[in-house]
């Protein structure tokens, strides 16, 4: 992130944008980045793991883990809530004591394609 930053801080200067104050704001908003410690790392790969092996429960605690120690550690964030949304339909389903191929969901369906197909366990469809 720092290398992006200073780039994008050459190629102002280079481009003739040379004013104090554009310079400063860009480095006043820049975000701040917390270096990845080696647990975090761990916690991070023990939750890609676990979402890959369908363990939801252990993927949504390690990626918390991860997100305690680092929280500007986007990847992990996305992959937690792609965990959280899993586990949303499964719940939702067992709750609600629907299987998923129910005539019941009919007047859901179209809700239940897109969260499916943003999970990643269904076709591509244009959620409205």
């Amino acid at each position: 992130m720092r290398q992006l930053i200073l780039l994008c801080l050459a190629v102002a200067i280079t481009a003739g944008c040379t004013s104090t104050g554009v310079q400063t704001s860009l480095i006043r908003e820049a975000p701040v980045v917390e270096p990845v410690t080696v647990p975090t790392q761990g916690n991070y790969t023990r939750g890609n793991l676990a979402l890959r092996r369908g363990d939801l429960e252990t993927a949504i605690t390690a990626y918390r883990q991860a997100l305690k120690s680092s929280p500007s550690m986007y990847e992990a964030r996305y992959n937690l809530g792609i965990a959280l949304l899993k586990q949303a339909r499964e719940e939702f389903f067992l709750y609600a004591g629907l299987a998923p191929d129910s005539e019941s969901l009919e007047t859901i369906a179209p809700m239940l394609q897109c969260l499916e197909a943003f999970v990643g366990e269904g076709s591509d469809v244009l959620c409205r």
